[in-house]
């Protein structure tokens, strides 16, 4: 059997040869690093567009509301004897009114929805002494109370600015509703010191004036959540870049194979 001279077959075994290889490289040196951004680019505009999608961002607050009434016991005035006007479930009511959303709408310049929830308050029975030397037992908050204020928008600044506005609305409800408990208080105990004459009546008085005059319910901070709900910049990460780069490294090669096999095949039939 003889060997086949046929050039056009000579010439496609030799299309893979690493002479002419080199030599496509040299001529068509632009392919490699042009396929690579391609594909890298072609990424990157997919992160574009999952950019421009609108996020919606869960934010949600968690604050302490200290209770300024605790310190009257040191007194011998109940806690629980000063009742807030309107109640902690009313001012609850009054902050999601459509008339608070409104006015928090106009000042913020939005109109983000916030949802606020309160914990359950607990008691506990604590055993004191009155000036006579009985004993007495007064009901004590154990725990202190959460307010919860949550909010889900497209945009961050605007659950940020709509939850600042509420809080500082539910310090302000808390503040008049304390003030209005404590006069109330002070002028049962007036009324009934005119009728009495009970010294320790004097001394409560003058607890509750000073109670008033820094009569403040502010809201403190203890906590903070937040979640980005649908697509983000994240969703195409660095992984992913490396791996088109690669991808895009390997249909090169293909592209300089085919152009070597291409060029050696045209060569081999310009001979026949």
């Amino acid at each position: 059997m003889t060997a086949s001279n046929n050039p056009l077959e000579n010439g496609l075994l030799s299309g893979f040869d690493l002479r002419a290889l080199w030599e496509t490289v040299r001529l068509r040196w632009w392919v490699i690093p042009l396929t690579p951004l391609l594909a890298v680019g072609f990424l990157w505009t997919q992160e574009t567009d999952l950019r421009t999608e609108p996020a919606s961002y869960l934010i949600s607050r968690a604050y302490e509301g200290r209770d300024p009434t605790a310190v009257l016991a040191g007194v011998g005035i109940d806690p629980v004897s000063v009742r807030s006007f309107p109640d902690v479930n009313n001012q609850l009511l009054i902050l999601q009114s459509a008339a608070v959303r409104s006015e928090i709408a106009e000042q913020t310049g939005n109109s983000a929805t916030v949802t606020v929830s309160r914990s359950r308050p607990s008691f506990a029975l604590i055993d004191t002494l009155e000036s006579d030397g009985q004993s007495s037992f007064v009901f004590q908050s154990a725990g202190v109370p959460t307010y919860s204020f949550s909010c889900n928008e497209p945009e961050r600044a605007t659950c940020n600015s709509a939850i600042d506005a509420y809080v500082a609305r539910a310090s302000a409800l808390r503040t008049d509703a304390l003030r209005a408990g404590l006069n109330d208080l002070k002028a049962v105990l007036e009324e009934t010191r005119r009728e009495s004459n009970d010294p320790t009546l004097a001394t409560k008085i003058a607890a509750i004036n000073v109670l008033l005059e820094r009569a403040d319910a502010p809201l403190t901070q203890i906590s903070e959540y937040e979640e980005a709900i649908g697509a983000t910049l994240e969703s195409v990460n660095r992984p992913t870049y490396t791996f088109g780069l690669a991808a895009g490294l390997f249909v090169s090669l293909l592209i300089m194979l085919q152009l070597t096999y291409s060029d050696t095949r045209v060569r081999s039939l310009r001979t026949l």
